[in-house]
Protein backbone atom coordinates (compact mmCIF):
# COMPACT_ATOMS: atom_id res chain seq x y z
CA UNK A 1 0.00 0.00 0.00
CA UNK A 2 1.38 3.35 -0.96
CA UNK A 3 2.16 6.03 1.53
CA UNK A 4 -0.70 8.20 0.18
CA UNK A 5 -3.24 5.35 0.63
CA UNK A 6 -2.13 4.75 4.20
CA UNK A 7 -2.45 8.47 4.93
CA UNK A 8 -5.97 8.56 3.45
CA UNK A 9 -7.04 5.64 5.66
CA UNK A 10 -5.63 7.39 8.70
CA UNK A 11 -7.47 10.71 8.18
CA UNK A 12 -10.81 9.16 7.07
CA UNK A 13 -12.86 8.06 10.11
CA UNK A 14 -14.39 4.60 10.15
CA UNK A 15 -18.09 4.46 9.23
CA UNK A 16 -19.15 3.74 12.81
CA UNK A 17 -17.24 6.82 14.00
CA UNK A 18 -18.99 9.26 11.67
CA UNK A 19 -21.05 11.88 13.45
CA UNK A 20 -24.68 12.19 12.44
CA UNK A 21 -26.02 15.63 11.65
CA UNK A 22 -28.71 16.51 14.23
CA UNK A 23 -32.20 16.85 12.75
CA UNK A 24 -33.45 20.42 12.29
CA UNK A 25 -35.64 21.82 15.06
CA UNK A 26 -39.34 21.64 14.15
CA UNK A 27 -40.90 24.89 13.07
CA UNK A 28 -43.51 26.60 15.23
CA UNK A 29 -46.20 25.57 12.72
CA UNK A 30 -45.11 21.94 12.98
CA UNK A 31 -45.08 22.12 16.77
CA UNK A 32 -48.68 23.38 16.67
CA UNK A 33 -49.65 20.48 14.41
CA UNK A 34 -48.01 18.00 16.78
CA UNK A 35 -49.86 19.43 19.80
CA UNK A 36 -52.91 17.38 20.88
CA UNK A 37 -56.17 18.78 19.58
CA UNK A 38 -58.47 20.76 21.82
CA UNK A 39 -61.23 18.20 21.22
CA UNK A 40 -59.11 15.30 22.47
CA UNK A 41 -57.96 17.22 25.55
CA UNK A 42 -61.49 18.29 26.49
CA UNK A 43 -62.91 14.78 26.64
CA UNK A 44 -61.71 13.55 30.03
CA UNK A 45 -62.25 16.73 32.11
CA UNK A 46 -65.63 17.27 30.45
CA UNK A 47 -66.69 13.72 31.30
CA UNK A 48 -65.52 14.25 34.90
CA UNK A 49 -67.52 17.49 35.15
CA UNK A 50 -70.72 16.00 33.76
CA UNK A 51 -70.57 12.81 35.83
CA UNK A 52 -69.53 14.36 39.16
CA UNK A 53 -72.20 13.85 41.83
CA UNK A 54 -72.18 17.54 42.83
CA UNK A 55 -71.10 20.60 40.86
CA UNK A 56 -69.43 22.05 43.96
CA UNK A 57 -67.59 18.82 44.80
CA UNK A 58 -63.86 18.29 44.50
CA UNK A 59 -64.06 16.19 41.31
CA UNK A 60 -66.17 18.78 39.48
CA UNK A 61 -63.95 21.63 40.60
CA UNK A 62 -60.80 19.86 39.41
CA UNK A 63 -62.44 19.28 36.04
CA UNK A 64 -63.52 22.93 35.86
CA UNK A 65 -59.98 24.09 36.60
CA UNK A 66 -58.60 21.91 33.81
CA UNK A 67 -61.26 23.05 31.33
CA UNK A 68 -60.64 26.71 32.15
CA UNK A 69 -56.91 26.17 31.68
CA UNK A 70 -57.56 24.70 28.23
CA UNK A 71 -59.83 27.65 27.37
CA UNK A 72 -57.07 30.04 28.38
CA UNK A 73 -54.63 28.24 26.08
CA UNK A 74 -56.89 27.64 23.07
CA UNK A 75 -59.21 30.66 23.38
CA UNK A 76 -62.51 31.12 25.17
CA UNK A 77 -64.74 31.19 22.11
CA UNK A 78 -63.03 28.26 20.37
CA UNK A 79 -63.33 26.24 23.57
CA UNK A 80 -67.02 27.15 23.94
CA UNK A 81 -67.79 26.02 20.39
CA UNK A 82 -65.87 22.78 20.90
CA UNK A 83 -67.76 22.09 24.13
CA UNK A 84 -71.10 22.82 22.45
CA UNK A 85 -70.32 20.59 19.47
CA UNK A 86 -69.26 17.75 21.74
CA UNK A 87 -72.37 18.08 23.90
CA UNK A 88 -74.71 18.36 20.91
CA UNK A 89 -73.29 15.16 19.41
CA UNK A 90 -73.21 13.03 22.58
CA UNK A 91 -76.15 11.46 24.38
CA UNK A 92 -74.17 10.10 27.34
CA UNK A 93 -70.53 10.44 28.22
CA UNK A 94 -70.10 8.45 31.44
CA UNK A 95 -70.38 4.84 32.59
CA UNK A 96 -73.74 3.11 32.36
CA UNK A 97 -75.98 3.92 35.31
CA UNK A 98 -74.09 7.08 36.32
CA UNK A 99 -76.20 10.26 36.39
CA UNK A 100 -75.08 12.58 33.62
CA UNK A 101 -75.51 16.37 34.08
CA UNK A 102 -75.19 17.54 30.49
CA UNK A 103 -76.50 21.02 31.34
CA UNK A 104 -73.28 21.79 33.27
CA UNK A 105 -71.30 21.69 30.04
CA UNK A 106 -73.66 24.09 28.31
CA UNK A 107 -73.50 26.50 31.25
CA UNK A 108 -69.70 26.45 31.10
CA UNK A 109 -69.77 27.05 27.33
CA UNK A 110 -72.11 30.03 27.88
CA UNK A 111 -69.76 31.40 30.54
CA UNK A 112 -66.85 31.16 28.09
CA UNK A 113 -68.86 32.98 25.39
CA UNK A 114 -69.88 35.79 27.75
CA UNK A 115 -66.30 36.21 28.95
CA UNK A 116 -65.14 36.35 25.33
CA UNK A 117 -67.81 38.95 24.43
CA UNK A 118 -66.82 41.17 27.34
CA UNK A 119 -63.15 40.83 26.42
CA UNK A 120 -63.94 41.76 22.81
CA UNK A 121 -66.02 44.77 23.89
CA UNK A 122 -63.25 45.98 26.18
CA UNK A 123 -60.64 45.63 23.42
CA UNK A 124 -62.99 47.40 21.01
CA UNK A 125 -63.48 50.24 23.49
CA UNK A 126 -59.72 50.68 23.73
CA UNK A 127 -59.40 50.67 19.94
CA UNK A 128 -57.37 47.46 19.88
CA UNK A 129 -59.63 45.31 17.67
CA UNK A 130 -62.52 45.87 15.25
CA UNK A 131 -65.82 44.17 16.03
CA UNK A 132 -68.46 43.72 13.35
CA UNK A 133 -72.22 43.59 14.01
CA UNK A 134 -72.65 40.27 12.19
CA UNK A 135 -69.92 38.66 14.29
CA UNK A 136 -71.58 40.07 17.40
CA UNK A 137 -74.91 38.53 16.40
CA UNK A 138 -73.20 35.16 15.92
CA UNK A 139 -71.91 35.39 19.49
CA UNK A 140 -75.47 36.10 20.67
CA UNK A 141 -76.90 33.14 18.75
CA UNK A 142 -74.34 30.74 20.24
CA UNK A 143 -74.89 32.19 23.70
CA UNK A 144 -78.67 31.67 23.46
CA UNK A 145 -78.32 28.04 22.38
CA UNK A 146 -75.96 27.22 25.25
CA UNK A 147 -78.11 28.97 27.85
CA UNK A 148 -81.28 27.31 26.56
CA UNK A 149 -79.73 23.90 27.21
CA UNK A 150 -78.33 24.93 30.59
CA UNK A 151 -79.64 24.28 34.08
CA UNK A 152 -82.07 27.23 33.99
CA UNK A 153 -83.55 27.88 30.52
CA UNK A 154 -84.85 31.31 31.57
CA UNK A 155 -81.21 32.43 31.52
CA UNK A 156 -81.51 32.28 27.72
CA UNK A 157 -83.71 35.37 28.04
CA UNK A 158 -82.21 37.04 31.09
CA UNK A 159 -78.52 37.05 30.10
CA UNK A 160 -79.09 38.51 26.60
CA UNK A 161 -81.30 41.26 28.09
CA UNK A 162 -78.52 42.16 30.54
CA UNK A 163 -76.05 42.25 27.63
CA UNK A 164 -78.40 44.48 25.62
CA UNK A 165 -78.66 46.82 28.61
CA UNK A 166 -74.87 47.06 28.80
CA UNK A 167 -74.48 48.32 25.25
CA UNK A 168 -76.34 51.70 25.50
CA UNK A 169 -74.64 52.16 28.88
CA UNK A 170 -71.29 51.68 27.10
CA UNK A 171 -72.41 54.22 24.49
CA UNK A 172 -73.12 56.77 27.23
CA UNK A 173 -69.56 56.37 28.49
CA UNK A 174 -67.94 56.18 25.04
CA UNK A 175 -69.99 58.49 22.78
CA UNK A 176 -67.45 58.45 19.92
CA UNK A 177 -68.29 54.79 19.39
CA UNK A 178 -71.97 55.08 20.33
CA UNK A 179 -73.24 54.16 16.82
CA UNK A 180 -71.41 50.85 17.05
CA UNK A 181 -72.86 50.00 20.47
CA UNK A 182 -76.38 50.76 19.25
CA UNK A 183 -75.83 48.53 16.22
CA UNK A 184 -74.54 45.75 18.49
CA UNK A 185 -77.67 46.13 20.64
CA UNK A 186 -79.81 45.92 17.51
CA UNK A 187 -78.14 42.65 16.51
CA UNK A 188 -78.46 41.27 20.04
CA UNK A 189 -82.22 41.92 20.32
CA UNK A 190 -82.72 40.55 16.78
CA UNK A 191 -80.93 37.38 17.83
CA UNK A 192 -82.99 37.03 21.01
CA UNK A 193 -86.37 37.58 19.37
CA UNK A 194 -85.55 35.36 16.38
CA UNK A 195 -84.36 32.51 18.57
CA UNK A 196 -87.30 32.71 20.97
CA UNK A 197 -89.77 32.79 18.08
CA UNK A 198 -88.06 29.88 16.31
CA UNK A 199 -88.04 27.63 19.37
CA UNK A 200 -91.66 28.34 20.21
CA UNK A 201 -92.84 27.72 16.63
CA UNK A 202 -90.80 24.53 16.38
CA UNK A 203 -92.53 23.24 19.52
CA UNK A 204 -96.08 24.12 18.43
CA UNK A 205 -97.81 20.78 17.70
CA UNK A 206 -99.81 20.25 14.56
CA UNK A 207 -103.36 18.86 14.88
CA UNK A 208 -103.17 15.35 16.32
CA UNK A 209 -99.45 15.64 17.06
CA UNK A 210 -97.86 15.51 20.53
CA UNK A 211 -94.62 17.32 21.26
CA UNK A 212 -92.62 17.61 24.46
CA UNK A 213 -92.90 21.21 25.70
CA UNK A 214 -89.70 23.18 24.95
CA UNK A 215 -87.56 24.54 27.79
CA UNK A 216 -88.96 28.04 27.27
CA UNK A 217 -92.61 26.97 27.07
CA UNK A 218 -93.42 27.83 30.69
CA UNK A 219 -91.53 31.11 30.53
CA UNK A 220 -92.61 32.53 27.20
CA UNK A 221 -96.07 33.69 28.10
CA UNK A 222 -97.64 36.82 26.68
CA UNK A 223 -96.24 39.27 29.24
CA UNK A 224 -92.63 38.12 28.81
CA UNK A 225 -92.90 38.43 25.04
CA UNK A 226 -94.39 41.92 25.50
CA UNK A 227 -91.45 42.84 27.75
CA UNK A 228 -88.93 41.68 25.14
CA UNK A 229 -90.85 43.58 22.47
CA UNK A 230 -90.54 46.74 24.58
CA UNK A 231 -86.77 46.28 24.79
CA UNK A 232 -86.67 45.72 21.03
CA UNK A 233 -88.74 48.83 20.33
CA UNK A 234 -86.34 50.96 22.37
CA UNK A 235 -83.31 49.62 20.49
CA UNK A 236 -84.98 50.14 17.10
CA UNK A 237 -85.96 53.68 18.05
CA UNK A 238 -82.39 54.42 19.09
CA UNK A 239 -81.11 53.04 15.79
CA UNK A 240 -83.58 55.20 13.84
CA UNK A 241 -82.53 58.32 15.76
CA UNK A 242 -78.88 57.64 15.03
CA UNK A 243 -79.62 56.94 11.38
CA UNK A 244 -81.64 60.15 10.95
CA UNK A 245 -78.75 62.16 12.36
CA UNK A 246 -76.31 60.18 10.22
CA UNK A 247 -74.57 58.90 13.31
CA UNK A 248 -73.82 55.56 11.70
CA UNK A 249 -70.64 53.46 11.69
CA UNK A 250 -68.46 53.87 8.58
CA UNK A 251 -68.06 50.69 6.49
CA UNK A 252 -65.10 48.69 7.73
CA UNK A 253 -64.25 51.30 10.34
CA UNK A 254 -63.46 50.76 14.00
CA UNK A 255 -64.15 54.29 15.25
CA UNK A 256 -67.25 56.18 14.19
CA UNK A 257 -65.98 59.57 15.44
CA UNK A 258 -69.51 60.59 16.35
CA UNK A 259 -70.01 64.03 17.87
CA UNK A 260 -70.47 63.45 21.64
CA UNK A 261 -72.84 66.43 21.95
CA UNK A 262 -75.12 65.03 19.23
CA UNK A 263 -75.01 61.58 20.82
CA UNK A 264 -76.04 62.92 24.23
CA UNK A 265 -78.88 64.91 22.62
CA UNK A 266 -80.19 61.72 21.03
CA UNK A 267 -79.96 59.86 24.33
CA UNK A 268 -81.70 62.68 26.22
CA UNK A 269 -84.61 62.50 23.77
CA UNK A 270 -84.73 58.72 24.08
CA UNK A 271 -84.74 58.89 27.86
CA UNK A 272 -87.83 61.12 27.75
CA UNK A 273 -89.71 59.14 25.10
CA UNK A 274 -88.71 55.51 25.63
CA UNK A 275 -90.96 53.24 27.65
CA UNK A 276 -88.04 51.00 28.60
CA UNK A 277 -87.07 51.86 32.17
CA UNK A 278 -83.70 50.12 31.88
CA UNK A 279 -82.32 52.83 29.61
CA UNK A 280 -84.07 55.70 31.40
CA UNK A 281 -82.46 54.67 34.68
CA UNK A 282 -79.02 54.24 33.11
CA UNK A 283 -79.24 57.67 31.46
CA UNK A 284 -80.26 59.33 34.73
CA UNK A 285 -77.35 57.74 36.54
CA UNK A 286 -74.96 59.10 33.92
CA UNK A 287 -76.48 62.57 34.23
CA UNK A 288 -76.19 62.41 38.01
CA UNK A 289 -72.48 61.63 37.70
CA UNK A 290 -72.01 64.70 35.51
CA UNK A 291 -73.95 66.92 37.90
CA UNK A 292 -72.17 65.75 41.03
CA UNK A 293 -69.29 68.24 40.90
CA UNK A 294 -71.45 71.32 40.13
CA UNK A 295 -74.76 70.60 41.89
CA UNK A 296 -74.69 67.78 44.42
CA UNK A 297 -78.29 68.29 45.53
CA UNK A 298 -79.58 68.02 41.95
CA UNK A 299 -77.32 65.01 41.38
CA UNK A 300 -78.82 63.19 44.37
CA UNK A 301 -82.37 63.97 43.21
CA UNK A 302 -81.64 62.50 39.77
CA UNK A 303 -80.03 59.46 41.38
CA UNK A 304 -83.17 58.89 43.44
CA UNK A 305 -85.25 58.98 40.24
CA UNK A 306 -82.93 56.43 38.67
CA UNK A 307 -83.21 54.19 41.74
CA UNK A 308 -87.00 54.26 41.57
CA UNK A 309 -86.89 53.39 37.87
CA UNK A 310 -84.62 50.42 38.64
CA UNK A 311 -86.94 49.29 41.44
CA UNK A 312 -90.07 49.59 39.27
CA UNK A 313 -88.41 47.62 36.48
CA UNK A 314 -87.34 44.94 38.96
CA UNK A 315 -90.88 44.68 40.34
CA UNK A 316 -92.24 44.17 36.81
CA UNK A 317 -89.66 41.51 35.99
CA UNK A 318 -90.35 39.74 39.28
CA UNK A 319 -93.93 39.20 38.09
CA UNK A 320 -92.44 37.59 34.97
CA UNK A 321 -90.18 35.34 37.08
CA UNK A 322 -87.02 36.76 35.48
CA UNK A 323 -85.16 36.60 38.77
CA UNK A 324 -81.64 37.21 37.52
CA UNK A 325 -82.84 40.46 35.97
CA UNK A 326 -84.67 41.35 39.20
CA UNK A 327 -81.52 40.79 41.26
CA UNK A 328 -79.57 43.12 38.98
CA UNK A 329 -82.26 45.86 39.07
CA UNK A 330 -82.60 45.75 42.85
CA UNK A 331 -78.80 45.86 43.28
CA UNK A 332 -78.57 48.97 41.09
CA UNK A 333 -81.52 50.57 42.90
CA UNK A 334 -79.95 49.95 46.30
CA UNK A 335 -76.63 51.47 45.18
CA UNK A 336 -78.36 54.53 43.70
CA UNK A 337 -80.44 55.11 46.85
CA UNK A 338 -77.28 54.88 48.96
CA UNK A 339 -75.46 57.38 46.74
CA UNK A 340 -78.48 59.69 46.98
CA UNK A 341 -78.31 59.52 50.78
CA UNK A 342 -81.66 57.70 51.09
CA UNK A 343 -80.65 55.07 53.62
CA UNK A 344 -84.16 53.90 54.51
CA UNK A 345 -85.06 53.26 50.84
CA UNK A 346 -81.76 51.45 50.29
CA UNK A 347 -82.45 49.15 53.25
CA UNK A 348 -85.95 48.40 51.96
CA UNK A 349 -84.54 47.39 48.56
CA UNK A 350 -81.87 45.24 50.25
CA UNK A 351 -84.64 43.41 52.10
CA UNK A 352 -86.53 42.77 48.86
CA UNK A 353 -83.36 41.46 47.24
CA UNK A 354 -82.60 39.17 50.17
CA UNK A 355 -86.10 37.67 49.91
CA UNK A 356 -85.53 36.47 46.32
Amino acid sequence: MSRISRLAQFITPAPFRKRETPPPAPSSALRRLERPSLSSQLMEPLKALLCAPASEGAAAQRALTELKSLAKEYGLYNSALELKARLDATRHMGPEGVTYYKSRGYVLAADFIMAHVHRELEAFKRGLVPLGPNVFKTYCNDLFECLLNGEKPQRAVEIPVLLIDELPANALGDPHRAPFYIEFAQRAIESLLENVTFHLRAATPKPGEFLTPPPLAGLMHENVLAHLAQVGEFVRRAAREFDQRRLTPPPGGSVAQADPAQVMTVFANLAQQANYLGFRAAFKQRMAERLHASDQEKSEAVLAEAARDWETLGDRELELDLRKLVLRRYTLAEQAFQQAGLTHEAEAIAAKRAAL
